[in-house]
C-alpha cells in the first residue's frame, strides 16, 4: 500500500514538472535559445539539459552530472532508476513555474485580441481551416528562422494583412495582424466569410478535381469573362495599343479582348491558355483554340469565382441593394 501511495505521489509531482518544462520550452523558443537536434530541440541550462524529440514525443530533463533524469513519452511519466523526485526538487520547479508566469505576461501574445476567449478561439479555428487548405494544395509556407517549428502564410483581406501559423511541435494554430493591432469585432465577419469560402472550395475539390479536368476551357472561359466584365465595371481595364486589345490582370494572368477579331483570350505569364473565337456570339457559337491549361489554373479561377459568389451572397443578405464592390484575388489577397 505504501508503494502505491509513493508512486502515485511521484506521478503527481512528475505531471506538475512536465507542465512547467513544456512552458520552459515555449519561452526558450521565443527567445531563440533552443538548439536543433536531428528530430527535436534541446535547451542547455547551467544545471540541467532539457530535450524534446518530436518523432517519439519524448520529453526529457537530465542533470548535467547525469545523477538525475526524468522522461515522459507522449505526456506519460516513465520512471527510471534515477527519477526519484524529492519534495525539495518539486518546490524548486514550482519556483521556476512562478517565474515563468512573470515572463509569459511580459511577452506579447501571438493572438492579441480585444475579443472574448470564445470569439478568439473561433477566429483561430477559421484561420486553421485556411492554413490546412493551403497546405493540402501544396502551397509553400515560410518560417521566420531555420530552427523554428512554426510555419506561416500571409493572407490579405481588404486592407488588412494577417499571419496564419501552425506550430508543428505543439500542433497549435495562430492568427495575428501584421500591423500588430489587436483582433477586434471587425475581423470576425471577414474570417467567417473566409471560413465559408474554404468549405465551398473543399466541397468543390471533392466533387470535380478528381475528373481529370477534361472540360478546363469550358470552365475557365465564363470565369475569365466574369472577371473581365467585373473589372470593366470598376474601370480596371487598360487598352494595349500594340495588341489592339483591352486587357486586365489577375495574379499571373492576363485577360484580353480584341474587338477587331472578336477574340477573347487568357494568358499565364505570356503563355496562351486559350482563345475564344466569335466571342460576341458567346456562348452559342463561340469556339476555342485551347493552349496549355493546367489544374492549377482551374484551381485559381475556382477560388476567385467562389470568393466573388460568396461575397455577393453576403452583400445581398447584409447590405440590401448595395452593389458588389470587389476586386480580384492577388496571391492570397481578398478584397471585401
Amino acid at each position: 500500500m505504501q508503494d502505491i501511495d509513493f508512486w502515485q505521489e511521484q506521478n503527481h509531482r512528475a505531471d506538475i514538472i512536465r507542465s512547467i518544462l513544456e512552458r520552459t520550452l515555449t519561452i526558450a523558443q521565443t527567445w531563440d535559445l533552443l538548439e536543433p537536434l536531428d528530430n527535436g530541440w534541446c535547451y542547455r541550462g547551467e544545471e540541467h539539459t532539457l530535450t524534446y524529440q518530436a518523432d517519439s514525443a519524448q520529453l526529457s530533463i537530465v542533470r548535467n552530472d547525469q545523477s538525475w533524469k526524468l522522461d515522459w513519452h507522449e505526456g506519460l511519466f516513465t520512471p527510471g532508476d534515477r527519477s526519484h523526485i524529492t519534495a525539495e526538487q518539486l518546490a524548486s520547479f514550482e519556483t521556476l513555474g512562478e517565474w515563468l508566469k512573470t515572463v509569459e505576461n511580459s511577452i506579447p501574445s501571438l493572438v492579441q485580441t480585444d475579443l472574448t476567449q470564445t470569439q478568439a478561439d473561433s477566429l483561430v479555428h477559421q484561420a486553421a481551416q485556411l492554413f490546412e487548405y493551403y497546405a493540402s494544395q501544396g502551397d509553400t509556407a515560410f518560417k521566420f528562422s531555420d530552427g523554428s517549428t512554426e510555419q506561416f502564410y500571409w493572407v490579405q483581406i481588404e486592407e488588412t494583412v494577417y499571419l496564419i501559423g501552425r506550430d508543428d511541435r505543439t500542433g497549435l494554430y495562430s492568427l495575428q495582424r501584421e500591423d500588430e493591432n489587436a483582433l477586434t469585432i471587425s475581423d470576425i465577419r471577414d474570417w467567417e466569410l473566409v471560413s465559408e469560402w474554404v468549405e465551398q472550395l473543399t466541397q468543390k475539390s471533392t466533387e470535380s478535381y478528381g475528373e481529370e479536368l477534361i472540360n478546363q476551357a469550358n470552365y475557365l472561359l465564363p470565369q475569365a469573362r466574369s472577371l473581365f466584365l467585373l473589372n470593366e465595371s470598376n474601370d480596371a481595364i487598360d487598352y494595349d495599343k500594340e495588341r489592339q486589345s483591352y486587357i486586365t490582370t489577375f495574379e499571373d494572368y492576363t485577360i484580353g479582348y480584341t474587338p477587331d477579331t472578336d477574340v477573347f483570350w487568357l494568358e499565364r505569364r505570356g503563355e496562351r491558355l486559350f482563345l475564344a473565337l466569335n466571342f460576341q456570339q458567346y456562348p452559342a457559337d463561340s469556339s476555342y483554340d485551347l493552349g496549355s491549361v493546367s489544374p492549377s489554373d482551374v484551381r485559381r479561377f475556382e477560388e476567385w469565382a467562389s470568393w466573388v459568389r460568396l461575397k455577393a451572397e453576403i452583400d445581398l443578405q447584409h447590405i440590401g441593394d448595395r452593389s458588389m464592390e470587389t476586386d480580384s484575388r492577388t496571391g492570397y489577397d481578398y478584397d471585401l
